[in-house]
């Protein structure tokens, strides 16, 4: 921390800042460009979603640039710099200078706004210059984790796994550089280094789930702590203690692909993800890949609520059924004030619910009583 704070902060032409493309707040995939404008444009469109960039665009224009902060960069080449802090503001910088970029970016912004003095006021950019990233790691980390600029669990998660490989296994020092607990640091690294390996073994690609925006990291590394998922990816109950940098064996690579279009789905298969909500999803579907007719019921396109009712505990299935049967029954009961009258079909409906249940009444009078029965003998 003393070097970067001794450090002398220095101008930099606004051509010379690059983008960081391994910006970890971003989940993006870029093989599938090959042009640095088509990276360029792309970043932006990215952390434009992350986190408006229009609202900075406005600021400059109402104000000028105004350097509160440097921004912390990297030597790449000759008079050429990487931003590895300052991605956002770059980007707002870039699209004042260049409004056709702008444009392609889906980024309105007034040209006659733009006047010589707001260009000036960025024309050169302060900047921190550190030889190494890891030098940069503890001013970033703790600002974006723990300070007043904190990333989602995804860029946490891909800033801690990036130190535990650099570092080695040393998640206590991990944790104790970015003020976060230890088990914190452990899941965020366990879920990072399962979907990095999926990645680069062409298993998950992020531009293909089907939920756009942030990734939603959190399903992953909350699975992993479970004992369903473990035994089902071949992991043991400890095995982000210290996981390895690929910690799903080569055997259950099919598995890990599987699982991972459950929890985020698949555009190019038109697989939705199974989990809506965390919970009781994640819960659900666990508990169905447990099971082996479970599991066979979701790889024969069942939804996760059928294949799930398919192997739950008797009990269990009848109770919430009844008790939905209930709910639904309120409700149309609290609906009838919309009710106008017309409709005889609605009558018709209602008098086949009232049947229906005095059906089941009957029934489970009868179950209930045969019961005591068999209780008293």
């Amino acid at each position: 921390m003393s070097k970067l704070i001794q450090r002398e902060v220095k101008p930099a032409p606004l051509g010379e800042l690059h983008f960081d493309y391994l910006n970890p707040r971003l989940a993006m995939d870029w093989d599938e460009l090959s042009t640095k404008s088509e990276h360029d444009a792309k970043m932006i469109e990215a952390l434009n979603n992350e986190a408006d960039i229009g609202e900075l665009i406005t600021s400059i224009l109402q104000n000028g640039y105004i350097p509160v902060e440097p921004l912390i960069v990297i030597k790449i080449s000759d008079k050429q710099y990487k931003a590895l802090e300052g991605n956002r503001r770059l980007a707002a910088m870039r699209l004042l200078s260049d409004l056709t970029l702008a444009k392609n970016c889906g980024v309105n912004i007034d040209p006659t706004l733009v006047t010589p003095d707001i260009l000036d006021s960025f024309a050169e950019v302060p900047v921190y210059i550190v030889d190494t990233k890891e030098e940069a790691h503890a001013l970033i980390g703790f600002k974006h984790i723990k300070g007043p600029y904190k990333w989602g669990s995804f860029a946490k998660a891909k800033y801690v796994a990036a130190q535990y490989k650099a570092q080695g296994s040393r998640i206590d020092d991990i944790a104790k550089s970015i003020g976060d607990s230890n088990n914190t640091v452990r899941k965020l690294i366990g879920g990072m280094l399962v979907l990095e390996q999926a990645i680069e073994n062409d298993l998950f690609y992020l531009a293909n789930r089907v939920k756009v925006g942030p990734f939603g990291l959190s399903h992953l590394y909350t699975a992993l702590e479970k004992s369903d998922y473990k035994n089902f990816l071949g992991l043991t109950k400890d095995w982000n203690q210290q996981p390895a940098l690929e910690p799903i064996s080569e055997e259950k690579l099919p598995e890990l692909q599987e699982f991972l279009t459950y929890l985020y789905g698949s555009k190019s298969e038109h697989k939705p993800s199974l989990i809506k909500s965390q919970n009781p999803d994640l819960a659900i579907l666990g508990k169905t890949i447990a099971n082996s007719e479970g599991l066979a019921n979701l790889r024969a396109g069942l939804s996760l609520e059928i294949a799930y009712d398919n192997v739950r505990n008797d009990d269990e299935f009848f109770n919430e059924t009844i008790r939905k049967a209930l709910a639904h029954v309120n409700a149309a009961m609290a609906a009838t004030t919309r009710y106008d009258g017309v409709d005889s079909e609605i009558l018709r409906i209602a008098k086949k619910i009232s049947q229906g249940a005095d059906t089941l009444l009957a029934s489970i009078q009868l179950i209930n009583k045969k019961s005591k029965q068999n209780g008293d003998e």
